[in-house]
């Protein structure tokens, strides 16, 4: 054995030993707080040890034994600790949407639809553009849609388009794609002040500031906000010096020849034609009245159910010669799913865990928080609110954070002179910016899931996700105290 490689089994040995004792003895290290009491620690050390293990050494086996340890703390059982993660509906959508974006990357029509983006006349020579066209369009399905659903799309099409430019998916551009894609379709979901946890924060909202709101102010403001963010990662890829020599020098000619004599197979078309249906069907509920009898089903569904079903139409119908069009082996065996899958299981419990009353976390922060924003001015109330929001939505989940800090901070804002509205759509907005930890968001577990096939290592996600966060927290600290004297609610 070489001495790096014996160096190299002694570091992965000791961070194994210093993560495994945090995750399941991090109860007995002394709190840092009174209000943290045993099982605070349990969780907190938890959550240290597993984005440690996470961080350094990657792969499945880190978030089972995460599952393990959660199930052997006082806050749940092994049960419940199963229960919540690989049963939760996290998992099961990111499950089946990934098996609908495998049958179209494995039919091609990723490829596809890749050769005809790029055989448009109106994007040659003009890389910025087409980048700024593709994170607009996944917004809006997102908006539509499910930012997951979109999420894979979006990244299965970046890969199509790497392998049709003849590059690789570990080309700077392409990295770059692969990160900026998380926010795009994030902000595109939580533009729809009535979808997925909007109704919550809104109910948090308007509860804790003793008023209702008109959602209309924040679809406006949210839509303009997405749109701002969209063009701040194009403005991010510029201030990084991505290499977009390789969107410019591509023979469009030739692209669009090929396009113009391969039509879409009936594979390919029946796996764009399910995976719109699903993206349909999950909006639905949002644009119906809400007596409607269909958009109650589809409600009950949810996305999970709705992809479940897609999936379960892949394999179920076959081609007029009576072979399948999809086979559930060929699906999983070349699709990046257990990863991500099990990421997510193990990130969106314990994120949540952190959140917890039970833990003491968010007591803490609110003893911390309420004696630095309860006598100060607009401006510096709106900075620290902003930066707290940022900062904690990528350690612990990025729902608990929004809930915490709207219950925290809305009391406060007479104290300051502050709109509760505007307030609470900062934190909204600001605590939904989690995408540098596996533990931040869902779409961030995914991330980390799918490294490999995007060609993405953890510093391209650090470097890439700060960038633009550094960015949207200055531009947000400007706009946000204007805002809150001009719209009045």
């Amino acid at each position: 054995m070489s001495v790096n490689a014996k160096t190299n089994n002694i570091r992965y040995y000791l961070i194994c030993f210093i993560c495994f004792f945090l995750m399941f003895f991090g109860g007995a290290i002394p709190s840092f707080s009174p209000l943290i009491p045993k099982v605070g620690m349990q969780i907190i050390c938890l959550f240290v040890g597993m984005v440690g293990m996470w961080t350094f050494i990657g792969g499945v086996w880190p978030s089972i034994l995460a599952i393990v340890a959660l199930g052997m703390t006082e806050y749940t059982t092994i049960s419940g600790a199963i229960a919540s993660s690989l049963g939760g509906p996290a998992t099961w959508q990111i499950l089946f949407a990934f098996l609908l974006t495998s049958a179209i990357t494995l039919s091609g029509a990723g490829e596809y639809i890749s050769r005809w983006a790029l055989s448009k006349k109106f994007w040659k020579g003009k890389p910025y553009r087409f980048s700024l066209a593709y994170l607009l369009i996944l917004s809006l399905i997102s908006a539509l849609g499910n930012a997951v659903a979109s999420l894979l799309l979006g990244w299965a099409i970046l890969s199509s388009i790497a392998v049709t430019l003849e590059s690789s998916v570990k080309h700077n551009y392409f990295k770059c794609m692969a990160v900026f894609i998380m926010p795009a379709c994030v902000f595109g979901e939580m533009s729809i002040p009535f979808k997925g946890f909007m109704p919550a924060f809104w109910g948090t909202l308007c509860n804790t500031a003793g008023v209702q709101y008109n959602n209309i102010g924040y679809l406006i403001i949210a839509v303009i906000l997405t749109i701002a963010v969209d063009i701040l990662l194009i403005i991010s890829m510029k201030l990084l010096k991505v290499d977009i020599s390789i969107l410019i020098n591509y023979d469009n000619a030739s692209i669009n020849e090929k396009f113009k004599n391969t039509p879409l197979t009936d594979q390919q078309k029946f796996s764009l034609i399910t995976m719109l249906c699903c993206l349909v069907l999950a909006m639905l509920p949002s644009l119906l009245p809400s007596t409607s009898t269909l958009a109650a089903i589809l409600n009950k569904l949810s996305a999970s159910g709705i992809f479940a079903i897609g999936t379960v139409a892949l394999l179920l119908i076959k081609r007029k010669n009576g072979t399948q069009f999809f086979d559930i082996v060929e699906l999983t065996a070349k699709s990046p799913i257990w990863n991500p899958l099990f990421l997510a299981a193990a990130a969106v419990p314990i994120a949540t865990a952190i959140a917890s009353s039970d833990v003491g976390f968010t007591a803490w922060v609110a003893s911390v928080m309420s004696p630095i924003i309860s006598n100060c001015s607009i401006i510096t109330f709106y900075s620290i609110v902003i930066l707290i929001s940022v900062i904690l939505t990528n350690f612990a989940s990025n729902v608990g954070i929004t809930m915490m800090m709207l219950s925290i901070v809305i009391p406060m804002c007479p104290l300051v002179g502050a709109s509760p509205y505007m307030t609470g759509i900062a934190i909204i907005i600001s605590a939904s910016c989690g995408y540098l930890l596996p533990s931040s968001s869902g779409v961030s577990a995914m991330a980390y899931g799918v490294k490999d096939s995007q060609g993405l290592e953890t510093k391209d996600i650090f470097k890439y996700g700060l960038t633009l966060l550094g960015l949207y927290t200055i531009i947000a600290i400007i706009i946000f105290p204007i805002l809150d004297k001009l719209i009045v609610v």
